[in-house]
């Protein structure tokens, strides 16, 4: 099968869709299909990149309809450069052969691609992770419009998980048939992948947290449960991973709480070296205010590490409260801290609930299994007959 990766951003940030991309575009290679990766350039025609040296990586410049600053330039400059953009998607897509059009994260970019599928053979496949489809009632009109529009036009939409499913429903029960839930898998067990030591200091007998600095992230959350922890007679350690526009504010308040000697700032680490922290950590905390299917919980949990965190979106799918991890409600301070205390004092209780977390994620979050998911969602959008390991339905999610 001849597929097309879509990005509407370049893939070369740490993140969960940059991990997705480039490690599903791998495995179907691995089963001896051709995967392309297409993703944001600054040209105006498709040209080939050279990433990761790898010869099936292209870029083109998708102009954006809607934007913010500039609303007017942005509606008309689509308009003007729509033909040529469309017409050298066209000569791509015909000369790749491409029989199936893989939309990893759904922006109103992949209304190129849904103005060009009533007229072509391959078909459009779509793929939901959180923020792309969280809080559309914020959303302006017009881009509730585009996405319906695009969601009309696809021949198959995945979610990673099942409340993201039941909010794409709730948009309308007409995407039930064509929808289904494609849980997210752990990249840093690929058999492939190889970890690198981190020589960096570490404090010891830390908690872990893993995440863009970001307001959706709750870092703040999680610094107060800190202070709380504290007022408690029970000081945490806690490493923060991860790298954004929330840095220096996130370090005021740290300052300003009195815990800054307690949190660690590591900046920025390759996805190949993160499994050192995940090894040495005591077990890991995501105090998010909205998700998908965080990767970060389910790297953890493949480590063997009890995992706390907030009770939004599609994590619930992933922990079960008590037995493989503690679940609170987002922006319950409180909570939170008790959650800490909780396994900071009872080293046992972490280890349990760490060794549940492995045995269920090694047997669920397979990249094998993730893969395959998405080649039966393929399948599914041509006519065809899955392998019988597909996307997991609702119901499905509800009994794990």
């Amino acid at each position: 099968m001849n597929i097309l990766l879509f990005a509407p951003f370049r893939l070369t940030e740490n993140g969960g869709i940059t991990t997705i991309g480039w490690n599903l575009q791998r495995g179907l290679r691995d089963l001896g299909h051709s995967a392309i990766v297409l993703t944001a350039g600054d040209g105006d025609t498709v040209t080939m990149t050279n990433q990761r040296g790898s010869g099936d990586e292209y870029e083109i410049y998708m102009r954006r309809m809607i934007m913010p600053h500039a609303p007017f330039k942005g509606f008309v400059a689509f308009w003007l450069y729509l033909p040529v953009t469309v017409c050298s998607l066209a000569r791509f897509l015909r000369r790749e052969r491409i029989e199936i059009v893989h939309i990893v994260f759904t922006t109103p970019s992949a209304l190129y691609f849904a103005l060009m599928r009533p007229f072509a053979r391959w078909r459009l496949v779509l793929m939901f992770q959180g923020s792309d489809i969280n809080n559309l009632e914020s959303r302006s009109l017009l881009y509730r419009f585009i996405l319906r529009l695009i969601l009309k036009c696809a021949d198959r939409i995945m979610l990673c998980s099942a409340s993201l499913r039941s909010k794409l429903l709730a948009v309308s029960s007409d995407y039930a048939i064509k929808s289904s839930v494609v849980p997210n898998a752990n990249p840093l067990r690929l058999p492939m992948v190889k970890t690198h030591p981190w020589n960096g200091a570490m404090p010891d007998d830390f908690a872990l947290s893993v995440g863009s600095l970001i307001h959706r992230k709750g870092f703040d959350i999680l610094f107060r449960a800190l202070l709380k922890a504290e007022q408690l007679n029970c000081p945490i350690k806690l490493l923060v991973v991860g790298g954004g526009p929330d840095r220096e504010r996130l370090e005021a308040l740290a300052n300003e709480l009195g815990i800054s000697s307690q949190v660690c700032f590591a900046g920025e680490i390759d996805q190949q070296s993160i499994a050192a922290f995940y090894t040495r950590c005591r077990y890991f905390v995501l105090a998010t205010r909205a998700e998908g299917m965080p990767l970060v919980v389910i790297e953890a949990m493949s480590f063997g590490k009890a995992v706390i965190s907030t009770s939004v979106d599609g994590i619930p799918e992933v922990i079960r409260d008590g037995e493989t991890g503690l679940l609170v409600p987002p922006e319950d301070v409180d909570g939170l801290a008790t959650a800490m205390i909780k396994l900071q004092r009872d080293p046992a209780l972490c280890d349990r609930l760490g060794r549940r977390a492995k045995l269920y994620v090694d047997e669920e979050h397979t990249w094998e299994r993730f893969v395959q998911r998405n080649l039966d969602a393929y399948r599914a959008a041509r006519g065809e007959k899955s392998s019988g390991t597909g996307a997991r339905t609702e119901a499905d999610a509800a009994r794990k």
